[in-house]
């Protein structure tokens, strides 16, 4: 799904990138994130893990707000779904070796076993 969607904005973004009416300054930072398929990729996983608004921004500054939608919309779907299955990967993982760990399941016992002495 993100290379589709890079594909996607990289497509679009690619004639305000090619015409010379527009702003050098703004051309050349919608390039940077958009300018070709690889930065767009790049930017996909960008946007889906990290620091979205600066790709975000560039969009809707300079070529037009319609951006926001198509970002946000992939941000809260895609970014939190992603965000969430890593999560639990990595809780499921730390909670089988704590499970699994006899020390810790001894002194957990032993600890136990105090409480109910005293």
């Amino acid at each position: 799904f993100l290379v589709m969607m890079g594909l996607l904005l990289q497509k679009l973004a690619e004639p305000y990138v090619l015409d010379d009416g527009n702003p050098l300054d703004g051309r050349s930072e919608v390039f940077m994130y958009y300018g070709t398929f690889a930065r767009s990729i790049l930017t996909m996983f960008e946007i889906t893990l990290g620091n979205w608004m600066p790709p975000c921004r560039a969009l809707v500054e300079h070529v037009s707000e319609w951006f926001m939608l198509l970002i946000l919309t992939h941000k809260l779907v895609i970014g939190f779904s992603v965000v969430s299955v890593i999560n639990a990967v990595f809780m499921q993982e730390t909670f089988k070796v704590a499970t699994s760990d006899t020390r810790i399941m001894l002194m957990t016992r032993e600890r136990a076993r105090k409480v109910h002495l005293e």
